[in-house]
């Protein structure tokens, strides 16, 4: 269709091709449908370059370069007929071309002026500069980088300019060399050789990294060996100047315009991040870098794919692992194709190392390219390299991902990385065993696969009526499945029955993961070297245990999980870390704040030792810690490790995971403390819409969020709302969780104080009553969670004036006081005021008062309710005794508010806070009117 073309509509075609790349999808569309009528031939060449150019279409963005450079020859002859030999650039002159790329030409050049004699390689803007100001920034940008990056390593910038014509040039240290593949290719080095040059490449890229610059095209001929074997990094054309970097200080740089259509990038050298049009920073170098080393070990590139098909681009590149390296560790490739080059025999190690910077997750990839350079070194130096295999568990999870399409049905999904972690972990245990042994094993992975795959087909249609089983439902047909099929196999029974049973935990069937893992228990016996199975079986126990309020018995259960791990696990396996922060929970929750803390440190220390974390893994244990700083008043050390952990949940999971909402609900129970009670109550809302279209309101741990919300809404005065929300919570854990359930009882606590605020004092006591016999039991009453329930009793015994009830707590309310969290000593003293100014003490209620307000100040801020309440009784009590002649005690602070003016910063108030401040400005016979 390019040659039906002639010159003119050729250059027509090109102009019309970059200014429709401006337009959006409609009026881009109306310009082609105008065009058709006056030029079909040129309209169809638009057509097809656009739809080589959008993303996801059947043609690969290769073809659309390659395309779009056909059409710029056609189109602008002048260019090449411009600048041939002789002809003038500033003070260089054009010896002979040298390369062409997508948007400049670069040709040999000779200095001409200065007095001596230097050649270059001239890179020289082929476009009008006012075609695309886009491009031309392009351009300046990576000539201000260049300058920027002093490095042996990288080609230096000799000169640059504007042409007579307008248009910029760069001139460039002339590389006599090839291109770093061709170099490998001619001279077969060895493998020390080989590493050694990689490893020179990557301390080049790491320089631009430390100037916060993206590469972004790393690939063999953007990387040339000179005759002496130095490499040299080119062409930042596409680079990427992250933010906070200096490299463009001084150039003036216009917004760039945002294009959907095309993406800056070579097909067969892109990133995962890069195809699918993400963000890009420095891990998509180092993805880039472990492509590079790949080819340089193999003789061939990574990815394999149809050079015509987009899709099969973004799939390979996104989905598909690379084979192994080396011939003799990978089956015969059908149409594989590449060169001869490759070393016939790599080490696992080196294998291992081009995984790491290969991962699709670039959390997963070395975390700079120092670090993937230092890993290559320390294989030279015979150290042990720092990258690991994947896990069982992460093998398992991109099974899912690769396989999820495959599934019939949604609910297979929990299944299906059951059916993962069986399989490889029986492909793994071959791989390590001997001959016999393997031979065996292999004979279980056939029928666990053919045991899964059986369960598989109960989604198909074809087998079950339309039915669409649950993932319940699913787990339960497996169970029975192995209980009749796979009983009299312990070695495959056992893990597959402890892993169902952690399932069924997470779908919040508690009973059945319970009687699972206790049957995975008994089973156990029955194997040799079972530690760690039985390890498994008493972690879900426990976890169980303690979601079901028994608490104290799921304490040695954990520590039992705990001390197993830590006598048959390797140092620094994550097993071992998992089961610490279910300790830490447990005694957290068991109110031994300083125990937590002390597990989690060790969970930390163990994650915190690896070389390269995931984020997955260090945002449960943060998020546990920072509760433990909470419970101990450590304020700051609290909303930074929860913050930590939130921001690790994010990236780990994304904003919408069940697991990141969780941290977001412990982040914002950290600001709620703290006084920070917008912040707390946004993240609370969100985290009940969330939790809501997560888990649905039948799930177990849904009733948190509402719990927390009415809390919140009280604190802000939201009172309906609170109460409306506390019912829902206490009727859902009835329901749910029985009468005797701690967290039933903590739900009736809630709902009494709102009921307090709401003028029903008598149904408030019914339900602190009726807690307090449920949190005794389950805690006895030297918990916190028992003594706070007590002191809400004493602050409704106080408005019911059963002030001879009310003094019978008078020991708690003053050990909390004295030595409780500063939130705890707030109701406490506030308890001890009212019960002193009720009695007609109003000089020791205004030093209890007092202390309110300095717990409250110590939290972070003293305008909340409680302090503002204890402002206004004490303003009430000093009025009382001046009206007694008395003076105020000595040692206040400042000028204090009077009644009317105490009053009105309570405002606006809850019903009780109101009937308080109208009978108190009433019997001073002031005005209760706000």
């Amino acid at each position: 269709m390019i040659g039906d073309l002639d010159l003119e509509r050729a250059r027509r075609a090109d102009r019309l091709f970059a200014e429709l790349l401006d337009l959006d999808e409609v009026r881009r569309g109306e310009q082609l449908e105008l065009l058709r009528g006056e030029d079909a031939a040129v309209a169809a060449l638009l057509d097809r370059l656009l739809d080589a150019a959008r993303c996801g279409t059947e043609a690969s963005l290769d073809q659309a370069l390659r395309q779009g450079a056909i059409l710029a020859a056609r189109a602008r002859p002048e260019a090449a007929d411009a600048f041939a030999a002789g002809s003038r650039v500033g003070a260089w002159r054009i010896v002979e071309p040298l390369a062409r790329g997508g948007m400049s030409r670069v040709f040999v050049a000779e200095r001409v002026a200065g007095g001596f004699r230097q050649r270059a390689a001239l890179k020289l803007f082929e476009r009008s500069p006012d075609r695309d100001s886009e491009l031309v920034q392009r351009f300046e940008q990576e000539r201000q980088i260049l300058a920027t990056l002093a490095h042996p390593n990288i080609a230096r910038v000799l000169d640059g300019g504007v042409a007579d014509d307008g248009r910029p040039y760069l001139v460039l240290e002339l590389i006599d060399g090839e291109a770093i593949d061709r170099w490998c290719a001619s001279r077969n080095p060895s493998l020390t050789e080989r590493l050694q040059l990689f490893a020179t490449a990557a301390r080049a890229v790491q320089h631009a990294h430390s100037h916060l610059i993206v590469h972004r095209d790393l690939k063999p001929s953007n990387l040339l060996v000179d005759r002496s074997g130095v490499v040299k990094l080119l062409d930042f054309g596409i680079a990427k100047v992250l933010a906070g970097s200096r490299a463009l200080d001084g150039l003036e740089l216009s917004a760039p315009e945002t294009r959907t259509t095309t993406r800056p990038l070579t097909p067969a050298y892109a990133s995962p991040e890069q195809i699918r049009g993400e963000p890009v920073q420095t891990a998509s170098d180092v993805y880039q870098l472990g492509l590079l080393l790949y080819e340089m070990l193999a003789g061939r590139p990574a990815h394999l794919f149809r050079e015509d098909s987009w899709r099969e681009l973004e799939r390979v590149v996104c989905e598909a692992d690379p084979p192994p390296l080396a011939p003799s560790n990978r089956r015969s490739q059908p149409g594989a194709g590449g060169t001869s080059t490759g070393l016939a025999r790599i080490p696992a190690d080196l294998e291992t190392i081009v995984r790491k910077a290969l991962q699709k997750d670039p959390e997963r990839r070395y975390g700079s390219a120092d670090r993937l350079a230092d890993d290559v070194e320390r294989f030279l130096a015979d150290q042990p390299v720092l990258a690991r295999p994947d896990t069982i568990r992460y093998r398992a999870r991109k099974f899912v991902r690769r396989h999820r399409l495959a599934v019939g049905s949604a609910s297979l999904v929990a299944l299906l990385v059951l059916a993962a972690t069986i399989v490889v972990l029986l492909q793994s245990r071959q791989v390590a065993a001997e001959r016999d042994r393997a031979r065996s094993e292999a004979r279980r992975s056939e029928e666990v696969s053919r045991f899964l795959v059986s369960i598989f087909r109960a989604s198909s249609p074809l087998e079950n009526s339309g039915e669409d089983p649950t993932a319940g439902e699913l787990l339960r047909r497996g169970e029975e499945r192995l209980e009749g099929e796979l009983a009299d196999e312990p070695a495959l029974f056992v893990p597959m029955i402890l892993q169902i049973a952690e399932m069924n935990y997470g779908l919040g069937h508690w009973s059945t993961a319970e009687k699972l893992a206790r049957r995975g228990l008994e089973v156990t016996a029955r194997l040799p070297n079972s530690e760690l199975f039985e390890a498994q079986a008493l972690y879900v126990l426990a976890v169980v245990a303690d979601v079901r309020g028994e608490t104290a018995a799921a304490e040695p259960l954990a520590r039992r999980s705990v001390d197993l791990r830590r006598r048959h696990l390797d140092p620094g396996h994550p097993d071992l870390p998992r089961a610490l922060t279910v300790l830490a929970e447990i005694v957290g929750a068991l109110d031994r704040p300083a125990e937590a803390e002390e597990a989690i440190a060790e969970a930390l220390a163990i994650l915190e030792a690896q070389p390269e974390v995931e984020p997955r893994a260090l945002a449960g244990p943060l998020q546990v810690l920072g509760l433990a700083h909470l419970a101990q008043d450590e304020f700051e050390p609290a909303e930074a490790a929860t913050r930590r952990a939130f921001d690790l949940a994010v990236r780990a999971y994304g904003a919408t995971d069940p697991r990141t909402n969780w941290v977001r609900s412990n982040l914002a129970r950290v600001l709620e403390v703290r006084g920070r009670t917008e912040e707390a109550y946004e993240l609370f809302s969100t985290a009940l819409a969330m939790r809501k279209k997560l888990l649905g309101e039948d799930h177990p741990r849904y009733s948190v969020a509402p719990l927390n919300m009415a809390r919140i809404c009280l604190v802000v005065g939201e009172v309906d709302t609170a109460e409306t929300l506390a019912r829902e919570t206490l009727a859902a854990r009835e329901k749910q969780l029985g009468e005797e359930h701690p967290d039933t009882a903590a739900a009736r606590t809630l709902l009494a104080t709102v009921e307090r605020e709401q003028l029903r004092p008598d149904a408030a006591l019914r339900n602190l009553v009726l807690a307090g016999d449920g949190l005794r039991r389950a805690f006895g009453e030297s918990h916190r969670r028992y003594r706070l329930n007590e002191l809400h009793r004493g602050h409704v015994l106080v408005d019911l004036g059963r002030l001879a009830e009310a003094e019978t707590l008078r020991p708690l309310a003053e050990a909390v006081a004295a030595r409780g969290l500063a939130s705890d000593q707030v109701l406490a003293a506030l308890l001890l005021g009212r019960m002193e100014l009720a009695a007609g003490r109003d000089r020791a209620a205004l030093g209890e008062f007092g202390r309110v307000v300095e717990a409250q100040r110590r939290l972070g801020d003293a305008r909340l309710r409680p302090a503002l309440e204890a402002r206004f009784l004490a303003a009430f009590a000093r009025a009382r005794l001046a009206g007694a002649g008395e003076a105020d005690p000595p040692g206040q602070e400042g000028p204090l508010p009077g009644p009317a003016a105490a009053a009105a910063e309570l405002r606006p108030a809850t019903p009780r806070l109101e009937q308080m401040i109208s009978r108190h400005l009433a019997a001073l016979s002031l005005s209760p009117s706000p």
